[in-house]
């Protein structure tokens, strides 16, 4: 059960209600090795019982758990896994990906709203790279938006809260272009105010009429063969960058616009 508890009517029968239950169900398959799950009746009790002082003590909970865990991940043969780019590892950085998919909900559930992929729900994930972790999972309606600075800015703040402190410090965030806004970039590139962490993005961005018309004017000698995760170069996408060919006002300093072309994906 993570993440808040967004919906103001009906909160125990909301979707993380029924995927709990969904859950007691599974675990009552296992029952002589795990011992008898709580009732239906019972979970709902539960359920309806959590509010805010509850979900800090559950997050306290699981960071707590945590740091346990990394403490044995770093104690593994192979250590903390840190991940490769270009067939070199990439050590004390920790990645977090952010993404806003769009559930589908096919009648009407509570939080579920229209929005811009039809009807539903559409909440913010948080997840470590490094462990394949969910970090945080921020319950939203439909109609939430996709670039909205302050969600991304305090899901990531509650995610960083799941990590050990000596994983905040040298942080790479990633996400889509719906989290290239500049007010969440500028929040990354302060380091979230504090001049002793380290942070960088990897961001998507808008192409609009500016960027297909700098675009157009790169010569084709410009591009380079991108490289796999291998580090070797790969035959079917290039790179080329186009900084200096960009109207960045208003974006942190520092940043990079680099392209990618490829084949169209086949879906």
């Amino acid at each position: 059960m993570t993440g808040e508890r967004s919906w103001s009517r009906r909160p125990a029968r909301s979707l993380l209600g029924a995927r709990s239950m969904a859950g007691i169900d599974v675990m009552r398959q296992t029952s002589l090795v795990l011992g008898r799950p709580a009732s239906a009746s019972t979970l709902w009790r539960t359920l309806e019982a959590i509010g805010p002082v509850q979900l800090t003590k559950i997050a306290s909970a699981r960071a707590r758990t945590r740091i346990h865990v990394h403490q044995q991940l770093d104690l593994r043969p192979g250590g903390f896994p840190w991940i490769k780019v270009n067939g070199r590892e990439v050590t004390r950085v920790t990645v977090l990906d952010l993404d806003a998919p769009v559930i589908p909900a096919h009648s009407d559930k509570e939080g579920a709203e229209p929005n811009f992929k039809g009807y539903g729900h559409h909440p913010l994930l948080m997840f470590c790279d490094n462990t394949e972790e969910l970090l945080v999972n921020r319950l939203r309606p439909g109609s939430a938006g996709s670039n909205t600075a302050d969600d991304h800015i305090s899901v990531s703040i509650e995610g960083l809260r799941q990590l050990p402190t000596r994983r905040r410090h040298r942080v790479l965030f990633r996400t889509d272009g719906a989290g290239a806004t500049r007010e969440f970039l500028a929040w990354i590139t302060s380091g979230g105010d504090n001049a002793a962490n380290r942070w960088e993005y990897s961001a998507g961005h808008t192409r609009d009429d500016d960027f297909w018309k700098a675009l157009a004017k790169v010569p084709a000698t410009a591009w380079t063969p991108a490289l796999d995760h291998k580090g070797k170069p790969r035959k079917d996408a290039d790179l080329v960058e186009i900084t200096d060919m960009l109207d960045l006002t208003g974006r942190p300093a520092g940043m990079r616009a680099i392209v990618r072309r490829e084949p169209i994906h086949p879906k």
